[in-house]
């Protein structure tokens, strides 16, 4: 019994002891499996990292040479590179443009005081010529002063009390059919002020949507007309569109930066190369 005990003990030591590098040729592997999964997760958050660094410049690009070459609105609109700050925009590929070129790429001045707030106004449509219907407009300016009027967004209507976070309204004065509704009180995911007009007439369809931002002193936004509106949504008016509402919020405030004034462009390129 000694010996085949002995025996046995010596094939188990020579099982183990030849186990041993299987095991640590194991853990090797395993470290290195480790280790090569963690730089593929490396490389891949470096990737989207620089793509949505990149997605504010290709949006600046993709516009900027598009709106140098448009013209101005009217006789006392100038053309939008004499607009001394930068402008909020979708991307130029963004659904709630598509199908549209540009119409009008315009700065002004805004207020009754002499020179007034610079702003700028730029336009989009299914076709570029003279006279074409509008359906879509972005627009923005610095300071609170033309918050929420630069947009078309209305003062309360008759009846509607300081607090309410919805009313309605008619174009057609009062009494008349309700055309409008007003949704107030409404905050973008960035912390902003937003205020949102649905208007429903015989003309069509519109929205108007405006923001401040207090980090940025800016205020901005679009409306939507025509076809383009009723693609945003809602064929009624109800108070369960400030859901749609807030969505469009949302949307402005995602809006990147495009430079198109020279003296920004020069300035930001300087920046760069710092």
């Amino acid at each position: 019994m000694r010996d085949v005990y002995s025996t046995s003990t010596r094939l188990g030591d020579r099982g183990a002891a030849s186990a041993r590098p299987q095991a640590r040729r194991f853990t090797r592997g395993l470290a290195a499996r480790r280790l090569l999964h963690l730089l593929v997760l490396l490389v891949l958050a470096l990737v989207t990292t620089t793509s949505t660094a990149q997605a504010a410049p290709e949006t600046a690009s993709s516009w900027t040479t598009e709106l140098q070459s448009t013209q101005a609105l009217g006789s006392l609109g100038k053309s939008i590179k004499e607009y001394p700050d930068q402008l909020l925009l979708p991307p130029r590929d963004s659904s709630l443009i598509s199908g549209l070129v540009v119409q009008s790429a315009t700065t002004g001045q805004r207020g009754l005081t002499d020179p007034g707030t610079p702003f700028y106004q730029v336009t989009l449509g299914r076709q570029a010529g003279a006279g074409q219907p509008i359906e879509a407009r972005f627009f923005g300016t610095r300071g609170a002063a033309l918050y929420p009027s630069l947009g078309g967004n209305p003062a309360r209507p008759a009846g509607c009390t300081a607090n309410a976070e919805y009313c309605t309204d008619s174009l057609f004065g009062p009494g008349g059919v309700l055309t409008t509704e007003v949704f107030f009180g409404l905050t973008s995911a960035r912390g902003d002020r937003a205020q949102v007009t649905h208007n429903l007439s015989p003309n069509g369809a519109s929205w108007a949507v405006v923001l401040y931002r207090s980090s940025t002193d800016q205020v901005f936004g679009f409306t939507l007309h025509g076809t383009t509106a009723d693609q945003a949504g809602s064929a009624d008016l109800d108070p369960s569109n400030r859901a749609l509402a807030q969505r469009l919020v949302d949307q402005a405030a995602s809006f990147a930066p495009v430079i198109v004034s020279q003296d920004e462009a020069l300035a930001a390129g300087h920046l760069a190369q710092l």
